[in-house]
């Protein structure tokens, strides 16, 4: 029984070992999947990774060996010498999980719990069909890949949505110089809005589509911030969610022509 669970251990330590080579040499090889269709491997129809992955691995697979190349050697070891001296078998999800800091986000007064978002994720996948989700799980709105924030070198193409809560200077940022190159075709960003925070202002300068999302209490509002052309299936989608508002030039001359953002729809 004891060389049955030695044997155990070791071929566990085995699987991890190659799952983090297996990471090492994807991440190095620029692989990343899809961006742009419902493949998880394919390569973006959209502008999206020119380095597909192979038929073997899918992006989730992929995703997870390339966070465990990312664990320090050091801290890797000491967990499989751990694993060794209880006599239990180490799994992939086990060092990730002891390896990997937990993100947590301060709570914001007034903000809608986490709960509550899972409607506000629905009506951007409605609306989307978003190709790339980051910071939030790819089944929140049916994404075809998913990166853990804060994803400062991923690319972005196609359609993105984003949970930019806390880093909202660099990803309103980031998307509006990626729209503005034609690699990206529409996103949608969670933000908490403060029009006194010096990158407000580029919402209007982009021209940016926002919800405001109702919620109880006082504090900043949240807001989902969408950038594109299906601005009005945006408004279809948020309008039971919050009060819209239009913002730039074409915001103006809505307003200046008597139309509402109803009308949009």
């Amino acid at each position: 029984m004891q060389a049955a669970t030695e044997t155990q251990i070791r071929f566990a330590e085995l699987q991890v070992r190659c799952a983090r080579r297996l990471g090492e040499l994807l991440r190095d090889e620029g692989h990343r999947g899809g961006r742009g269709s419902n493949s998880h491997r394919a390569s973006s129809k959209r502008g999206g990774s020119s380095c597909p992955l192979p038929d073997w691995i899918n992006w989730s697979e992929s995703s997870r060996c390339q966070r465990l190349a990312a664990v320090e050697v050091a801290a890797f070891e000491r967990l499989l010498e751990e694993a060794r001296r209880r006599s239990k078998p180490i799994t992939l999800a086990a060092v990730l999980r002891s390896a990997e800091p937990q993100r947590t986000r301060p709570v914001r007064t007034g903000a809608p719990v986490a709960s509550d978002l899972a409607s506000v994720w629905a009506a951007v996948g409605r609306c989307m069909q978003p190709d790339l989700a980051i910071g939030l799980p790819a089944r929140y709105v049916h994404a075809s890949a998913h990166v853990d924030l804060p994803a400062t070198k991923v690319e972005l193409a196609g359609s993105v949505a984003v949970n930019a809560l806390g880093s909202e200077a660099q990803w309103i940022a980031r998307l509006t110089s990626a729209k503005a190159s034609g690699a990206m075709f529409q996103a949608a960003a969670l933000i908490c809005a403060n029009p006194a925070d010096a990158w407000f202002s580029e919402l209007d300068r982009g021209a940016w589509s926002c919800c405001f999302l109702r919620a109880r209490g006082s504090g900043a509002a949240q807001v989902v911030a969408y950038l594109g052309p299906r601005w009005g299936a945006f408004h279809a989608a948020m309008r039971p969610l919050g009060p819209l508002l239009l913002l730039g030039p074409l915001g103006l001359a809505m307003e200046s022509s008597g139309l509402r953002l109803s009308d949009a729809g």
